[in-house]
């Protein structure tokens, strides 16, 4: 784990590392090492979660950094739900086709939270079942 502070915030960074050896009988053993790239982590030490768009099969995207602020409110780029959803909502079939989901099940998540400075560009946005954004998405957010 690598960490840095910044104002009284800690950040927090985990690199898997591993080795692997393997021999057979009558031959020298061969040594591979491995490292994957840095994970972002909130407070709690849980990793950001990795989860799959099954009609598009594209991952929800992590935040481009994790040294983010906290923006004022007065600050933070609005969203209206009924405007900026149903305009992400036709972005999305437009590119990737209709998925034939009920969207009313569905959240938009922002990828970076207007919190954090996030806008409602297309790419700062993913579709998440309503559960999955509020049970997981929301708590790992909640202790970041």
């Amino acid at each position: 784990m690598f960490s840095f502070s910044e104002r009284n915030h800690q950040y927090r960074f985990w690199i898997s590392r591993s080795v692997t050896t393997a021999a057979w009988l009558g031959s020298y053993p061969k040594t591979t090492t491995g490292q994957l790239k840095p994970v972002l982590a909130n407070k709690k030490a849980a990793i950001y979660p990795t989860i799959q768009n099954k009609h598009n099969k594209k991952y929800m995207p992590r935040p481009p950094k994790a040294n983010m602020s906290v923006v004022p409110i007065n600050k933070r780029v609005t969203w209206d739900s009924s405007t900026q959803r149903n305009k992400y909502i036709k972005a999305y079939i437009d590119k990737y086709g209709n998925p034939k989901w009920n969207w009313f099940n569905y959240d938009i998540h922002h990828v970076t939270p207007r919190e954090y400075g996030g806008k409602n560009t297309f790419n700062n946005l993913f579709p998440l079942p309503r559960e999955i954004h509020q049970q997981v998405v929301n708590s790992w957010w909640s202790s970041y």
